[in-house]
């Protein structure tokens, strides 16, 4: 899944791929969610509609 979101979107992607995570320090106040799986990655801050269509593709909707 992660390849082929940094294949599928790497036009708004800055820097660094799309990748997997643990909690980031801002996380670590909020036990309830440490377990949760995460990606991160840099986005353009451009292609809104693009971003969406990610969002998609991870949450299974596409």
């Amino acid at each position: 899944m992660i390849d082929r979101l940094n294949r599928h979107f790497a036009d708004i992607l800055t820097g660094n791929k799309v990748r997997e995570t643990d909690a980031l320090p801002a996380e670590a106040d909020d036990p309830d969610t440490l377990q949760l799986p995460r990606l991160l990655m840099r986005f353009n801050r451009e292609d809104f509609a693009r971003l969406r269509q990610m969002i998609d593709m991870i949450n299974g909707v596409v």
